[in-house]
């Protein structure tokens, strides 16, 4: 069939035909259009009126169509005008009409009223044009900027997401072939110059090339093998540790309170290597919140009475940072680096790590300064009063763990 059984539309398959046999590449431009949140719409009303709703809204966008607009069917709750030899503009002015046309007008069955509102993807070539609306769709949903947005070709996106295409299928591999490994960078405490603490980070190794989580941890999230990631840097770092008297911190995601193994794998990694779990800081990412899901605050309640130690990553940088702090029960802040690279050059960033020091001596937390890449800041950073540093001035993340002082290390 060549007609949307419901509104008498042409359907996908028609304007895929008509895009195609398009003559000029550059005079086309397509509008997809989805009503928002349809889904609800007919779970509050029932199918009937849902599809009542569906034909109303296509006899009022029918009345947009002109010599060079035509319209379709191409999907349950979505439409699509496709433009000939648009004026300049004409899709942006077109999607305004839409939107304040929509505004103004309620669908109405039996009794019922309710709102359209469309999200719209602009679409200005034939080449993948499916494919780019429900991209800019996408990017639509996840930004509250606009109702509609042009696509336009990001090689940025591009090359993330072929980085995550081949990391996906890299990952397993690498598991497999024992090639994540971990590199540990030092905490120094800053009132006796001495490195106390070290963070746990991981990197895989591809190739002769050591790669840095940036690259592989969204397709790993993606794959739901985070866990795998995080088994890997506890067993190894603990390995590690099982030779010195160093704490150290090891990051945790939401992935891993969703699975609910932390407590048991750590308690038997801690007796398999012979580690006491005060040595052992779990650094929370990824604004996870004590009162979300996974019975995140049992598990952190069941490791803090195990003995281990609760460290708040990126402390400043999300607002949900301070409702964190009163749940968690954290032992450590880790104050952003935002706030500590700049601090010999703004008095806001100042004002702000002073007042974060404050608030933790308030609530008997030790706090971190992260990215502490030279002695001007590690000196304004000790003035501050804040009690351990980490970052470059002293050491780059290594594979090995030192045993040198401060004055030994940063030189």
């Amino acid at each position: 069939t060549r007609k949307n059984q419901l509104t008498g539309l042409a359907n996908q398959s028609v304007l895929q035909e008509n895009i195609k046999n398009s003559k000029d590449d550059n005079n086309i431009s397509c509008m997809v259009l989805e009503i928002d949140h349809f889904d609800v719409i007919a779970n509050e009303f029932g199918d009937a009126f849902a599809d009542e709703l569906l034909i109303q809204t296509s006899q009022v966008l029918q009345n947009l169509t002109t010599r060079n607009v035509s319209l379709y069917h191409i999907h349950s709750a979505r439409f699509a005008l496709l433009i000939n030899y648009p004026t300049p503009n004409q899709d942006v002015h077109l999607a305004k009409t839409i939107k304040s046309l929509f505004e103004s007008l309620k669908i109405e069955h039996k009794e019922v009223a309710v709102s359209i509102h469309f999200l719209i993807a602009i679409v200005r070539e034939k080449s993948k044009t499916f494919t780019h609306a429900n991209m800019t769709i996408r990017e639509i949903k996840n930004s509250s900027k606009s109702d509609y947005k042009i696509y336009q070709h990001d090689k940025k996106k591009d090359e993330g997401q072929k980085n995550n295409i081949y990391w996906a299928k890299r990952l397993s591999e690498l598991i497999n072939e024992d090639k994540i490994i971990v590199y540990y960078q030092p905490i120094v405490d800053n009132f006796s110059e001495d490195i106390v603490k070290y963070e746990c980070l991981v990197r895989a190794v591809d190739g002769d090339k050591i790669v840095s989580p940036y690259f592989f941890l969204p397709a790993a999230k993606s794959k739901g093998i985070l866990k795998n990631i995080t088994k890997i840097v506890i067993d190894k770092s603990f390995q590690t540790f099982q030779h010195n008297d160093y704490d150290f911190s090891i990051n945790i995601t939401e992935q891993d309170l969703s699975e609910n193994y932390l407590v048991d794998f750590l308690l038997f990694k801690a007796k398999q290597y012979n580690i006491d779990p005060k040595r052992v800081f779990l650094e929370v990412l990824e604004n996870i919140n004590a009162e979300d899901s996974y019975d995140a605050n049992d598990q952190f309640e069941a490791l803090r009475a195990r003995g281990f130690g609760l460290a708040i990553d990126d402390f400043g940088a999300e607002a949900s940072n301070l409702s964190r702090l009163l749940t968690l029960k954290a032992d450590l802040l880790k104050i952003d680096g935002q706030f500590i690279k700049n601090l010999d050059s703004d008095l806001n960033s100042v004002k702000i790590v002073e007042t974060i020091v404050l608030l933790a001596q308030k609530m008997d937390v030790k706090t971190v300064a992260e990215f502490v890449h030279n002695e001007e800041i590690y000196n304004i950073v000790k003035k501050l009063g804040v009690d351990f540093s980490q970052g470059y001035y002293f050491s780059p993340p290594l594979p090995q763990v030192a045993s040198q002082k401060l004055k030994e290390t940063a030189k």
